[in-house]
């Protein structure tokens, strides 16, 4: 099951909420702010300048991202990578 969507401004405690509350109901966290340095990393990996709009959308469209809860720990994988 998708998390409802939580918005807010940074440091409210979106992600904490998520964790102890909608997790252990069988809920996957998608954290967007997560979403976005993998997007970076990968943009900077594959050497496209982030002011490139038509680069990152191609970037975007091929990106491999999965996100799993194991032990507790909710992660995001990148290409196979934690």
């Amino acid at each position: 099951m998708d998390c409802p969507l939580l918005i807010g401004a940074s440091g409210t405690g979106k992600v904490q909420f998520a964790s102890s509350s909608l997790l252990s109901s069988g809920f996957v966290l998608r954290h967007t702010g997560a979403i976005y340095r993998c997007v970076a990393l990968a943009a900077r990996n594959a050497k496209v300048d982030f002011a490139d709009e038509k680069g990152l959308k191609n970037l975007c469209s091929n990106l491999k991202l999965s996100f799993v809860f194991r032990n507790g720990i909710n992660s995001i994988i990148l290409d196979s990578r934690m």
